[in-house]
């Protein structure tokens, strides 16, 4: 499922360089062994049910990277919202979609149950090859998983058909990793997740040419395995793993580099500069006061303004609609509610506004 797996890349790399770490989720069969002499028949809801095998890899994804929750997912990634985004993605296409064997299905379980989080990928792993497409190259497409195995469906514009194509071997220009044959887009060139020492690019902040948890260390230009601890050096609000350590990065006025800190108490006495106070809980440094202080997060309700940066947090079943930046609490539309409207609420996680209807964007096929 390559826009699921997008999706996830996304957010990981906007938690890149994260604190490393070995556990893993436990992910038992999403079907029964059968008997001896029998191979069992997968379903669809072994691969998109609320306990398949997307579902599980998710669930690995945000336990090993809790940053995504915070920033991206706001508690929305339930089995539920996965399940239905993974219908969404392959309802409309199940005449041009294959669903896995038994052994595809079990490999990807088990890669999720015995993967560690550092090695943890979406696209090169057995989870991203499940689905085999039959469309075959110079035919009509709307997403990679219609494309047989060896291809990837050519969309330029994400509302009209588009065209599925061979993937690109290492070297060649690209700027998607669906594009290429060993599933990773390293700066505008095809190539494979990185491991320790492997060239990287770091663009839009983003470090995700790195295998998992690996970072793309600023000067080398090379991936690395990065365990923060307490007095690294460090150069940027992102280090030191902020969203899964209790560590930031402390910078001294008019320095480019710092060392990890402890997040301060609240009542501590704080600064200008990202993270003092612990972003995890909301927590924020207040400004306004005599003497800034970091100060308990705010609960807000519908349409009240919400920021991290600011100690603003929608209350539970809310969602912040930019809480870097700032923006409003509202309730998430769910599938076939109104939107586009200025009094409609903005769709939920994994959708949007699709002919003024709260929709899985997978689920309205452009091609006849």
């Amino acid at each position: 499922m390559q826009r699921l797996g997008l999706c996830a890349l996304m957010v990981l790399a906007a938690c890149g360089g994260s604190k490393s770490g070995d556990d893993v989720v436990d992910a038992p069969s999403a079907i029964d062994s059968g008997p001896p002499d029998a191979t069992p028949t997968v379903t669809l809801d072994d691969v998109c049910g609320t306990d398949g095998a997307y579902e599980k890899l998710i669930a690995k994804l945000v336990a090993c990277n809790p940053g995504i929750d915070l920033i991206a997912f706001q508690g929305q990634a339930t089995a539920a919202n996965v399940s239905a985004l993974c219908h969404g993605a392959i309802d409309p296409y199940t005449s041009t979609i294959d669903l896995p064997s038994y052994a595809e299905l079990q490999a990807c379980l088990t890669y999720v149950q015995s993967t560690a989080c550092l090695d943890l990928d979406f696209n090169s792993g057995p989870c991203g090859k499940m689905l085999h497409g039959k469309v075959a190259d110079n035919s009509g497409c709307d997403s990679t998983e219609q494309c047989t195995d060896a291809s990837w469906c050519d969309r330029p514009n994400g509302t009209t058909c588009g065209t599925c194509k061979p993937r690109k071997a290492d070297g060649q220009a690209c700027t998607a990793d669906e594009q290429c044959t060993n599933g990773k887009c390293v700066g505008t060139q095809c190539g494979h997740p990185g491991l320790d020492g492997d060239p990287c690019v770091i663009m839009n902040n983003s470090s995700d040419d790195c295998l998992g948890q690996r970072s793309c260390n600023t000067t080398s230009h090379q991936c690395e395995t990065k365990t923060w601890q307490l007095n690294d050096t460090c150069s940027g609000g992102g280090d030191c793993g902020i969203l899964q350590t209790d560590l930031y990065c402390k910078i001294p006025q008019n320095q480019t580099t710092g060392q990890c800190a402890k997040f301060l108490a609240i009542g501590d006495q704080c600064g200008a500069g990202l993270g003092q106070c612990d972003l995890r809980a909301y927590d924020w440094c207040n400004q306004a006061a005599q003497t800034p202080r970091c100060t308990a997060a705010v609960v807000v309700q519908d349409g009240a303004a919400c920021s991290i940066l600011q100690g603003r947090k929608c209350d539970v079943g809310l969602v912040c609609s930019d809480p870097i930046n700032g923006g409003k609490c509202y309730t998430p539309g769910v599938k076939d509610d109104a939107c586009g409207g200025a009094s409609d609420p903005p769709c939920g996680l994994f959708m949007g506004c699709v002919s003024n209807q709260c929709e899985y964007t997978d689920d309205t096929p452009a091609c006849p």
